[in-house]
């Protein structure tokens, strides 16, 4: 018979998503207590994983891969607690296009934040 296009691309998306797996070599230590809402790799290095969790906290993660098979754990470089970074839950992070020195944080505390990466400050 005849497929459409949008028939087969969503047959093949759903036989792709039943073959997700997670890495039995790769975890990743959670910094905070609370869920993580939104994330953010890095497009520069693809090295710095930004997290922005449930109860304002946010978290940089260095997640470089190595090229050792063996059991990796990746730790967080960043942590900046509930009120030093937003009083609410994160709704959105995202790191500033050309470089990993800036990112941008918004929040259910109606505010959008400008970071510096290197100190971690407003």
């Amino acid at each position: 018979g005849r497929l459409r296009p949008l028939a087969i691309q969503r047959a093949v998306m759903d036989i792709r998503a039943r073959q997700v797996q997670l890495s039995s070599l790769r975890e990743i230590m959670p910094p905070h207590g609370s869920e993580v809402a939104c994330m953010s790799v890095d497009a520069v290095e693809d090295r710095y994983l930004l997290c922005g969790h449930a109860n304002g906290a946010l978290a940089i993660l260095d997640v470089e891969e190595s090229q050792s098979s063996q059991h990796r754990t990746f730790e967080c470089v960043v942590r900046l607690v509930r009120g030093d970074a937003h009083e609410f839950s994160v709704t959105g992070v995202g790191w500033y296009p050309r470089d990993t020195g800036m990112f941008v944080t918004g929040s259910f505390d109606k505010s959008v934040r400008v970071w510096d990466t290197n100190n971690a400050k407003v």
